[in-house]
């Protein structure tokens, strides 16, 4: 942001006007002009600080005039004021404010008096319209008449801008246009225009200064921010991945891209007022020569970048290909990715009028992210039939980052063999042989809105290509020959590809019987051929096929909600019945309930993984006919599982089960002895305890615990066994836990360097799992503070005298106190003059490690005005004995006319604080006081 604050008088008269500006006239001053150059400076901060919110995106959202100046709000919430300048000596009177506006002819007046200086330019008249097209001829379904072409456009009117506001000849102009309006030194424009408020001041010689511009919305981006897609599964660090599927031999057959995206600060920045150049790249080990616009490496291709859909709230999404760019790894998202990896960030030009002066803040780099190629097997690309998710904005996609069990239906087939497709469990579509043949128009099914291309990453879970990198992938339907085994016709017969890209087909007509249903189609299984290619290629990547059935009763599957609730006790459940409307079913199908169970068969589809749930035990019970039962181990991790299998029979629709269950852990709760922890809960606080007349630095866990264990029995008649085990979070030296079963948990540091760090110094991060019946249900962490038992020592009564020219000597012993975290004193020589109250616990200090003996040392002494005083090499003499603490005073000429105080640092070391971790002399971390004080008192 450009700004010039003049350093020559004037007075800050602001005011403005929704309508456009205000000029308002001041008074005339001729002296004073130190008395304002306070003001001036303090508004300059302002304005300074101003422009550090604008660069960081806030906006000025409104300006106000007080009675003191102009008040400007911003987006963040804050407001800033422009005070006047102070008042100089009375002059006369300026001339009232004039009052500058756009009058309803576009023209800019002064006071309500036309200019004769237009503020917008004037809209060209509109062309003629072309003569519209001749209609075509009427006919069954016949297409439309070609449309006429469209008249020519009018031509474009002037575009509007800001105005330039100047002053010449003590005159106000308007875009080089004298307004006939007398410009007063100190008169301030503030002018409202639709991205700024610009502020221009007249000098006292009747200069205007160049004008502030302060933004009113976002004009330029100050800062982008990487959004990871793909974290790796080795790695912690968000990586951008150019997918890529290899085959057998190491070929790359289909190039994916890398779906991006990034955080555009401030997300209220307009798509206009920016230009997305492309992605810098570099190698780890080397350094970028480039800058601006030159870093953008051509061998990265964007798309989509430059789409204004694609930027919403503030994230721009779009794609990246490698177009011959040279990756250092052979697979970023492996085990072994290579050390010279390649970094890549994103430029953003800002092209808003803000930053069109100012070449520094015209290019923005985003950080620099680890990047690189993901090679996906061609064996794990597939094929299969979905649930469509609830994101309009995602189309032919399941809900949810990466597919599950649950979003795909039955798999297709991997091969188009007789055996296979005899063989196949189920049906994948279902067409009616009326209401889908050609004798319904709008009959058929487009197979390609089920059916959609899926790899696998990270061992078993399924990602869509349409949502990472592989969306212009084309399928290509064709019939398979397949001979029905009753009858052995050949089923393409029966069916009809009419879109081979799309998949749409329909039940052929009748070729005995023209145009009549084909009944002969009923109860046949025609076989379709998927082809999955990349873009271009000729070989398909992956191939599926899909059994289809024809049916004489056109009802769609019937979905069967069921709900299953345990807790889990010491036993497995067997046989455990969903709950569920099994009358609807039979309500829907219209049939009782002894024919719906002698004509359905039910048969379990998939189980989640890892959820120790057996499929082969999701069964319906023969002996109750509207039971559906599953087994649940007891070791199943507590949370909601769903569960699916179906109910089919010949010429009936399916009915889809889906059972939720509800595995809840028993009643319990690992609550937290306040007496050992700080305010929050949060950190275990640990002093240490005696072992063996050592003090060791630790303490048991459970001291700080109580776990309250179920009393629900259940069905078995024992609870669920629940246990906790406490663990050090990774990367933690020096500090350990040592577990007893059955008898105790402690966590203890070592007498070491690593171990005495943690104390007093961070904190350590502990882990408690949560085991119910030996499986792993739940996590908490908390920290855990070691604290020195040994507490800083206090200076006991400060500030003891001695007098200039007297020997006398002085104990620093006699100043200091030492107690333990209990309150218990461990050193506190109370009466120096006898002795007879003194404390020295040696027995204690011994226990602790801190009976080594003090150490004194001299900081500095200084006099009542704050002057270091020099009483080491002149006449004025400090004589310290670091052992004993004695403390003499020397003065051999000199003549003090105040007093001076001498502070001294004393330390004590013990066991677990030996200074390791400070300077020779530090000031934290030791067994040690603020500071030790003596006043040295002139003669009277």
């Amino acid at each position: 942001m450009k700004k010039t604050f003049p350093k020559t008088l004037f007075k800050w008269c602001a005011a403005f006007t929704l309508a456009g500006v205000i000029f308002a006239g001041c008074k005339k001053y001729d002296d004073d002009i130190d008395r304002l150059q306070e003001s001036i400076d303090q508004n300059e901060s302002t304005l300074s600080a101003l422009d550090q919110l604008v660069k960081s995106g806030a906006v000025v959202t409104s300006v106000s005039q007080t009675d003191n100046g102009v008040t400007l709000s911003l987006s963040n919430g804050q407001t800033y004021t422009i005070s006047n300048g102070a008042d100089g000596s009375d002059g006369a009177d300026g001339s009232e404010g004039s009052v500058v506006a756009i009058d309803g002819d576009g023209e800019w007046t002064i006071d309500g008096v036309k200019t004769g200086v237009m503020a917008e330019g004037q809209d060209g008249e509109d062309g003629e319209d072309g003569e519209d097209g001749q209609d075509g001829e009427d006919g069954p379904q016949g297409p439309q008449g070609p449309k006429g072409d469209d008249g020519q456009d009018g031509a474009d009117g002037q575009d509007g801008h800001s105005p330039v506001i100047t002053i010449q000849n003590n005159e106000w102009y308007i875009d080089g246009q004298a307004t006939g309006v007398q410009a007063y030194p100190g008169n301030i424009a503030v002018v409202e225009n639709p991205d700024f408020y610009e502020v221009v001041f007249t000098s006292s010689a009747g200069v205007a200064t160049d004008a502030v511009r302060l933004p009113r919305v976002s004009l330029f981006v100050s800062g982008l921010s990487f959004v990871p897609k793909n974290v790796s599964a080795f790695q912690e660090n968000p990586v951008i991945a150019f997918p890529q599927i290899v085959n057998g031999g190491g070929t790359i057959i289909y190039q994916g891209a890398a779906p991006l995206t990034f955080k555009f600060n401030p997300s209220s920045v307009g798509f206009e007022y920016f230009k997305v150049l492309g992605l810098a790249t570099k190698k780890a080990d080397r350094v970028v020569l480039k800058a601006g616009a030159d870093m953008v490496d051509d061998k990265i291709v964007l798309a989509g970048h430059d789409i204004p859909a694609n930027y919403q709230g503030g994230e721009l999404k779009f794609n990246a290909w490698p177009n011959g760019y040279v990756f250092s790894n052979a697979d970023i998202l492996g085990p072994d990715p290579s050390e010279n990896i390649d970094m890549m960030a994103l430029v953003v030009e800002n092209t808003g009028k803000y930053t069109e002066n100012d070449a520094a803040e015209k290019i923005v780099v985003s950080q620099y992210i680890q990047a690189g190629r993901e090679e996906i097997a061609q064996s794990d690309v597939t094929i299969e039939k979905f649930k469509k998710g609830t994101d309009v904005n995602r189309p032919y996609l399941p809900d949810g980052t990466s597919s599950q069990t649950a979003d795909l239906n039955m798999p297709l087939l991997t091969s188009g063999g007789q055996a296979d497709i005899t063989n196949a469990p189920d049906i994948h579509f279902r067409l009616h042989y009326v209401d889908d043949s050609y004798l319904n128009t709008s009959g058929g099914y487009s197979l390609a809105d089920s059916v959609r291309g899926f790899f696998e990453r990270f061992g078993s879970t399924l990602y869509s290509m349409d949502d990472n990198g592989f969306d212009n992938y084309t399928l290509k339907f064709s019939e398979v020959l397949y001979n029905q085994p009753q009858g052995n016709e050949d089923t393409r017969q029966y069916i009809e590809i009419l879109d081979a890209a799309t998949g749409k087909i329909r039940v052929a007509e009748d070729p005995n019987n023209q145009g009549a249903p084909n009944a002969a189609a009923i109860g046949k299984n025609p076989v379709v051929r998927v082809d999955l290619f990349a873009p271009g290629a000729n070989s398909p990547v992956v191939t599926r096929y899909i059994k289809l059935e024809i049916s004489d009763t056109y009802r769609p599957p019937i979905e069967l909600p069921a709900n299953l609730e345990v807790i889990l006790t010491s036993c497995d459940y067997t046989g455990e019945g969903f709950t569920y409307d099994m009358d609807n079913v039979y309500n829907k199908t219209g049939l009782s309930k002894d024919a719906f169970h002698n004509l359905y068969t039910f048969a379990g589809i998939s189980v989640p993984p890892g959820s120790g749930l057996d499929l082969t035990s999701l069964v319906s019970d023969p002996n109750d006919e509207n039971m559906i039962e599953i087994d649940i181990p007891k070791t199943t991790k507590p949370g909601i599982y769903v569960v699916t299998g179906k109910f089919t029979a010949p010429g009936y629709p399916d009915v889809n089960f889906s059972g939720s269950i509800n595995v809840q852990a028993p009643n319990h709760a690992l609550n937290r002895n306040s007496s050992w922890w700080n305010a929050e809960l949060t950190t275990m606080q640990i002093h240490g305890r005696e072992n063996g007349g050592a003090w060791e630095m630790a303490g048991r866990l459970w001291d700080g615990f109580q776990l309250k264990r179920a009393a629900y029995a259940g069905t078995c008649g024992t609870p669920a066994v629940i246990d906790v085990k406490f663990v050090i979070a990774p990367n933690q030296t020096g500090v350990q836990i040592i577990e007893t079963p059955g008898v105790d948990t402690v966590i203890a540091l070592d007498n070491s360097a690593d171990g005495r760090k943690w104390v007093d110094r961070n904190h350590v991060v502990v882990y408690a799992q949560i085991f119910i019946n030996g499986t792993l249900y739940e996590t908490e962490s908390f920290n855990v503070q070691f604290q020195n038992p040994v507490l800083p020592i206090v200076e006991r009564n400060p500030n003891h005298h001695l007098e200039d020219k007297k020997p006398v000597t002085y104990d620093l012993h006699h100043s200091i106190q030492m107690k333990d975290y209990t309150g218990v004193t461990l050193f506190d020589l109370r009466n120096f003059a006898n002795g007879g109250d003194d404390i020295d616990n040696i027995g204690l200090r011994t226990l602790y490690g801190a009976n080594s003996g003090f150490s004194f040392a001299l900081v500095e002494a200084r006099n009542n005005n704050g002057d270091v005083i020099d009483v080491t090499t002149g006449d004025l003499r400090v004589i310290l004995d670091p052992v004993t603490g004695i403390v003499e005073w020397q003065n051999t000429g000199a003549d003090i006319q105040q007093e001076i105080t001498l502070t001294f640092k004393v330390i004590q070391h013990n066991t677990w604080n030996q200074g390791e971790f400070s300077g020779s002399m530090p000031t934290a971390h030791f067994v040690e006081p603020e500071f030790v004080k003596l006043k040295v008192l002139p003669l009277p």
